[in-house]
Protein backbone atom coordinates (compact mmCIF):
# COMPACT_ATOMS: atom_id res chain seq x y z
CA UNK A 1 0.00 0.00 0.00
CA UNK A 2 2.84 2.17 0.87
CA UNK A 3 5.00 1.43 -2.36
CA UNK A 4 1.94 2.10 -4.31
CA UNK A 5 1.12 5.65 -2.76
CA UNK A 6 5.41 6.19 -3.36
CA UNK A 7 4.90 5.37 -7.18
CA UNK A 8 1.78 7.06 -7.54
CA UNK A 9 3.72 10.42 -5.92
CA UNK A 10 6.91 10.04 -7.87
CA UNK A 11 4.95 9.54 -10.94
CA UNK A 12 3.36 12.63 -10.55
CA UNK A 13 6.03 14.50 -9.44
CA UNK A 14 7.93 13.74 -12.72
CA UNK A 15 4.48 14.36 -14.77
CA UNK A 16 4.75 17.66 -13.15
CA UNK A 17 8.05 18.30 -13.85
CA UNK A 18 7.26 17.83 -17.26
CA UNK A 19 4.35 19.96 -17.89
CA UNK A 20 6.50 22.56 -15.98
CA UNK A 21 9.46 22.50 -18.38
CA UNK A 22 7.22 22.47 -21.70
CA UNK A 23 5.44 25.59 -20.68
CA UNK A 24 8.24 27.92 -19.02
CA UNK A 25 11.04 29.47 -20.40
CA UNK A 26 13.92 29.32 -19.05
CA UNK A 27 16.99 32.09 -19.91
CA UNK A 28 20.84 30.59 -19.45
CA UNK A 29 23.64 33.16 -20.46
CA UNK A 30 26.95 32.18 -21.03
CA UNK A 31 30.05 34.55 -21.88
CA UNK A 32 32.56 32.86 -24.31
CA UNK A 33 35.59 34.81 -25.09
CA UNK A 34 38.36 33.73 -27.69
CA UNK A 35 40.94 35.48 -29.43
CA UNK A 36 39.82 33.49 -32.69
CA UNK A 37 36.78 34.83 -32.46
CA UNK A 38 38.08 38.41 -33.83
CA UNK A 39 36.36 41.72 -33.08
CA UNK A 40 33.81 40.75 -35.16
CA UNK A 41 32.16 39.33 -32.31
CA UNK A 42 32.87 41.66 -29.71
CA UNK A 43 28.90 42.04 -27.75
CA UNK A 44 27.53 39.72 -30.27
CA UNK A 45 24.71 37.90 -28.51
CA UNK A 46 23.13 35.01 -29.97
CA UNK A 47 20.02 32.75 -28.51
CA UNK A 48 20.24 28.74 -29.05
CA UNK A 49 17.13 27.20 -29.26
CA UNK A 50 16.78 23.22 -28.87
CA UNK A 51 14.39 20.71 -28.25
CA UNK A 52 11.42 21.99 -28.74
CA UNK A 53 9.77 19.49 -30.38
CA UNK A 54 7.41 21.59 -31.82
CA UNK A 55 6.18 23.06 -28.37
CA UNK A 56 6.79 26.65 -27.23
CA UNK A 57 6.71 28.05 -23.95
CA UNK A 58 3.33 29.84 -23.81
CA UNK A 59 0.38 29.68 -26.44
CA UNK A 60 1.58 30.16 -30.09
CA UNK A 61 5.21 30.64 -28.60
CA UNK A 62 4.50 34.11 -27.04
CA UNK A 63 6.40 33.92 -23.77
CA UNK A 64 9.17 32.85 -25.74
CA UNK A 65 9.14 35.01 -28.58
CA UNK A 66 9.09 37.63 -25.52
CA UNK A 67 11.64 36.36 -23.71
CA UNK A 68 13.89 36.52 -27.27
CA UNK A 69 13.06 39.98 -27.88
CA UNK A 70 14.39 41.22 -24.47
CA UNK A 71 17.70 39.96 -25.08
CA UNK A 72 17.90 41.66 -28.40
CA UNK A 73 20.37 39.20 -29.98
CA UNK A 74 22.05 39.22 -33.24
CA UNK A 75 21.13 36.39 -34.24
CA UNK A 76 19.06 33.25 -33.59
CA UNK A 77 20.11 29.18 -33.54
CA UNK A 78 18.09 26.57 -34.15
CA UNK A 79 20.04 24.06 -32.85
CA UNK A 80 17.93 20.75 -33.81
CA UNK A 81 14.31 19.18 -32.75
CA UNK A 82 12.09 22.01 -32.95
CA UNK A 83 9.92 19.63 -34.77
CA UNK A 84 8.54 16.55 -33.10
CA UNK A 85 8.60 13.34 -35.39
CA UNK A 86 7.75 9.80 -33.78
CA UNK A 87 5.65 7.05 -33.57
CA UNK A 88 3.24 7.76 -36.20
CA UNK A 89 3.26 11.34 -35.61
CA UNK A 90 4.73 14.42 -37.39
CA UNK A 91 4.03 17.67 -35.82
CA UNK A 92 5.74 21.08 -37.10
CA UNK A 93 3.36 24.20 -37.29
CA UNK A 94 3.79 25.63 -33.97
CA UNK A 95 8.12 26.00 -34.15
CA UNK A 96 7.61 26.97 -38.11
CA UNK A 97 5.31 29.97 -36.91
CA UNK A 98 7.64 30.83 -33.97
CA UNK A 99 10.24 30.81 -36.58
CA UNK A 100 8.53 32.75 -38.88
CA UNK A 101 8.39 35.71 -36.63
CA UNK A 102 11.54 35.14 -35.55
CA UNK A 103 12.77 34.91 -38.75
CA UNK A 104 11.11 38.84 -39.57
CA UNK A 105 13.24 39.94 -36.62
CA UNK A 106 16.70 38.09 -36.84
CA UNK A 107 18.99 36.29 -38.83
CA UNK A 108 17.81 32.46 -38.28
CA UNK A 109 20.60 29.78 -38.74
CA UNK A 110 18.61 26.17 -38.12
CA UNK A 111 21.13 22.77 -37.75
CA UNK A 112 18.79 19.60 -37.78
CA UNK A 113 18.50 17.08 -35.13
CA UNK A 114 16.96 13.99 -35.04
CA UNK A 115 13.50 14.42 -35.18
CA UNK A 116 14.21 16.52 -38.59
CA UNK A 117 15.93 14.08 -40.12
CA UNK A 118 13.48 11.36 -38.76
CA UNK A 119 10.51 13.71 -40.12
CA UNK A 120 12.90 13.88 -44.11
CA UNK A 121 13.16 9.59 -43.65
CA UNK A 122 9.03 8.89 -42.77
CA UNK A 123 7.36 11.89 -43.39
CA UNK A 124 8.71 12.73 -46.74
CA UNK A 125 5.71 15.00 -47.83
CA UNK A 126 5.89 16.79 -44.15
CA UNK A 127 9.26 16.96 -44.40
CA UNK A 128 9.21 18.68 -48.20
CA UNK A 129 6.46 21.36 -47.23
CA UNK A 130 8.51 22.03 -43.53
CA UNK A 131 11.48 22.84 -45.96
CA UNK A 132 10.10 24.46 -48.33
CA UNK A 133 8.48 26.97 -45.43
CA UNK A 134 11.98 27.62 -43.27
CA UNK A 135 13.94 27.84 -46.57
CA UNK A 136 11.65 31.09 -47.40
Amino acid sequence: MIAGGILVLGLTAVLARSFYEQNHVVVKEYRVESPKLGEAFDGYTMVVLADLHDKGAGRRNNRMLAAICRIHPDAVVAAGDLVYAKRGKCRYAESLRGLKRLAFRYPVYYGLGDHEERMRRHYRDHWEQWYREVTR
